[in-house]
This record gives structure tokens, C-alpha cells and sequence, in this order.
């Protein structure tokens, strides 16, 4: 790997040579700075590259290695990683793993703490239902979702400042003019069918279709949890009923809402029941 660093240190009956050679090109370099000093080798397999006196004493000898492996360890910090971890590595490992200890323990207790929060926190659910409530003096009793126990028209109101909120109808009874958008709606509310997308939930009472206002839900489906990212007004330019949600005008005020999603299925579900009784109830009117 040839010469690491470049410095000669002359203490009194021994030389420290920094190297990280092979013994016999430290052997040269021993003999070019003085051949009255017997040289210890440790190439690379045990990096140490001593100098020392023969007539060094068993304790002094100890303390110079002890002074070596300190060094190296200080200096290889300047080296290539590979290199600094080599030389760190050889020198039993003791030095290397207190430093390594004392530098990353407060490091890895943080993110120690971060994963155990990220692993134990869980969201917090909101209560979600179906209720029949008429919210408007015009509009008939229909059925609704009751959002922590408030209308979701009246979380809207709210929201936006807009008493035309309480106007707005799901359309998940069944209740659009089109047959097509009410395939589209009846697609995808059911997470066990359709899964995460952009559903409609609430659409105006006045046009029953696409074409008003309607209000788009952001879901994400999950094994147990089902979410709304986000709320918001659809913008989509596009005339196919397919393409609704493709463009959406969050409301800001409305944050995340989570739903236990057996909760979820069975508010879907009662939506389908209602839808069916309303079928019934019409089929039964006619002449």
C-alpha cells in the first residue's frame, strides 16, 4: 500500500516508523535512518511498525507499544476508510470499539427511541357510521356518514364557512341519474373491492351527477385501517365519468382521518342495504 504517512518520529533508543509496508520494505527504511535499532515488524496482518531499542526493559517496551498503537490510532483517521478500519482493527480491537461506543451511543439510542415510537404509536381512530338525518329543510331524511359523531356535511360547513355544505347528499345510496357514474361511485367505495383511489362521498342534491359539486375522498387502504388522506372539491376538467378525482382541491382544514376498517366495511355495507331497500321501495311503486 506503500508509505501511509510520510513522518519519522526520533524519540531516545527507538524509532516509531508509521508504516503500513511489508517487513521487508520496512527493513530498508530501518536500515536508511539507522541500523543501531532493532526493528519489530507487524505488516498489515498486525499493524504495528515498532523500532526499539535492544536494550529496552520489558515495561519500557510495553509502554512504547502502548504509545504506537495510540498513534496509529489517532493518525489513521487521516487514511482511506478502508485503511483507518484495517489499522484500527489490528490493534485487538479494544481502542476501536470504546471510541466506536462512546461516538454512536447516543446515536443509536435515538434512533432506538424512533423505531420503538414508529413501531408502538397507532393512529387515532375516528368513529365512523351511517345515520338517515335530513340536514336541509329541503331534502328528505337520506342516509349520511357520521364522522366522529357529526354529519360529514357539517364537518364541511364548518371547514369552508359554506351553509350550502349541509345541501350535499352521498351518493353512495344510489342516488345519481347516471347509470354510469353510479357504476363509477359503486366501484369504488367498497375497499374490499376497488382499494385505495379517489371516491366521491358527497355530490349536490339539486344535479345528482358529476357535473356540481362533488366531494372527493383520498383513500388508502390498509389490513386493518382504512384512511383519508385528504378532502377535497373535484376540479377534473374531463367529461368522462372515469376520470373523476383526477384533479382535486384539498380542504386544508380537514386533516387525515383514520377508520378502523372493519368499522369501514360496515358502514360500506349499510350503505349497499339501504340502496337495495330504496331499489325494493321503487319497484314496488310502480303501476
Amino acid at each position: 500500500m506503500g508509505l501511509v504517512f510520510g513522518r519519522l518520529w526520533a524519540l531516545p533508543q527507538y524509532r516509531l516508523l508509521n508504516l503500513s509496508l511489508g517487513p521487508v520494505r520496512g527493513e530498508l527504511l530501518a536500515r536508511r535512518f539507522g541500523a543501531s535499532a532493532r526493528c519489530q515488524w507487524f505488516s498489515c496482518a498486525s499493524v504495528s511498525c515498532v523500532c526499539s531499542s535492544t536494550t529496552a526493559s520489558p515495561v519500557e517496551t510495553a509502554l512504547r507499544t502502548k504509545v504506537v498503537k495510540q498513534s496509529i490510532c489517532r493518525t489513521s483517521r487521516r487514511l482511506r476508510p478502508l485503511t483507518a478500519a484495517l489499522l484500527r482493527l489490528r490493534l485487538g480491537g479494544s481502542i476501536w470499539q470504546r471510541e466506536s461506543a462512546r461516538r454512536h451511543e447516543g446515536r443509536d439510542r435515538h434512533f432506538s427511541d424512533v423505531r420503538f415510537k414508529n413501531m408502538s404509536s397507532k393512529p387515532d381512530y375516528t368513529e365512523i357510521a351511517a345515520i338517515e338525518v335530513s340536514l336541509a329543510d329541503y331534502l328528505d331524511p337520506n342516509l349520511t356518514y357520521l364522522i366522529g359523531g357529526t354529519p360529514l356535511q357539517e364537518l364541511l360547513r364548518v371547514a369552508t364557512g359554506d351553509d350550502s355544505m349541509l345541501g350535499l347528499v352521498s351518493p353512495w345510496f344510489g342516488c345519481l341519474h347516471s347509470e354510469r357514474e353510479q357504476a363509477i361511485v359503486d366501484q369504488r367505495l367498497d375497499p374490499r373491492i376497488y382499494g385505495p383511489g379517489r371516491v366521491p362521498v358527497l355530490v349536490c342534491s339539486d344535479d345528482l351527477d358529476f357535473d356540481c359539486t362533488v366531494v372527493i375522498a383520498d383513500v388508502f387502504v390498509d389490513d386493518d385501517t382504512i384512511r383519508w388522506k385528504q378532502l377535497g372539491f373535484d376540479r377534473t376538467q374531463s367529461r368522462e365519468p372515469t376520470g373523476i378525482g383526477q384533479t382535486v382541491e384539498r380542504i386544508d382544514s380537514i386533516g387525515e382521518l383514520y377508520f378502523r376498517r372493519r368499522q369501514y366495511e360496515e358502514c360500506v355495507d349499510a350503505f349497499k342495504a339501504y340502496q337495495k331497500q330504496l331499489t325494493e321501495q321503487a319497484v314496488d311503486a310502480r303501476p
